[in-house]
């Protein structure tokens, strides 16, 4: 049985759902987790399969990216977001989400060479750290949590927005992943749940408004989350390895 590990925010759920409906799920034992904890579990072959977040690649010796499905976006994405109660150029301080190292050296990058704010001090942070955005101290947040912030917090720094600004390429936040033994046959099959599940998004649109109309999920899945791996992500996804290699 392979051993899988997916993200278990709401950026997956079309995911799960193609595994779930196509019944690919009975050749997996599948794992929901945060992205930190997808990317251990994998480093310590516990798994062999991962969705692992991009900023954990040059970490890795043995492994294959499986599907041209990713977690991505090309101009917004809302969920991977500074959120601060003034302008970015006035802050002192970011706490850092723990849930997610990509973002992180995302954000390093873009303070250094984007927004030119290589001094703000950036704090490594546990559960509910959004509790210290006041004044000059904002928050980088990631996935679910984002959502109730949204419509509250008055200035929200959308790092693929500010990637897509300064490269002009979108940005892939999370790949599949796979140990060498893997087979090509197995990963075909997930590919084609993960397919089956994004083509059938506005199904789950449906179920997701009975439970939670205070998020816009037509604006989510087709405007803000990109599931396409293509040349313009991989491209994207090299510029990223290749400075987060280099000493910021």
């Amino acid at each position: 049985m392979i051993k899988v590990s997916a993200v278990s925010y709401h950026n997956t759920t079309p995911m799960i759902y193609g595994i779930k409906q196509t019944r690919f799920i009975n050749q997996m034992d599948l794992q929901l987790d945060i992205p930190a904890v997808t990317a251990l579990k994998f480093m310590n072959d516990e798994v062999d399969v991962a969705l692992l977040p991009t900023g954990v690649l040059p970490q890795l010796k043995n492994y294959k990216i499986i599907t041209d499905i990713c977690i991505g976006a090309i101009k917004q994405v809302k969920t991977v977001a500074v959120f601060a109660e003034q302008k970015i150029e006035t802050l002192q301080k970011i706490h850092l989400d723990y849930h997610s190292r990509t973002s992180v050296e995302l954000l390093k990058i873009l303070l250094k060479e984007y927004w030119l704010l290589p001094n703000i001090e950036l704090i490594p942070s546990s559960e509910q750290f959004e509790k210290n955005i006041h004044d000059t101290s904002a928050a980088l947040m990631i996935g679910d949590k984002t959502f109730p912030l949204l419509n509250k917090i008055p200035f929200q720094y959308d790092l693929a927005t500010a990637w897509n600004d300064m490269t002009g390429l979108p940005f892939a936040f999370a790949v599949w992943v796979a140990k060498p033994h893997v087979t090509d046959a197995w990963a075909n099959k997930l590919n084609k749940a993960l397919q089956f599940g994004i083509q059938h998004r506005t199904t789950l649109i449906e179920e997701l408004n009975q439970k939670n109309k205070t998020v816009d999920w037509q604006d989510y899945y087709f405007n803000c989350i990109s599931y396409e791996l293509d040349d313009l992500k991989r491209t994207a996804m090299n510029l990223f390895l290749e400075k987060i290699k280099k000493p910021l």
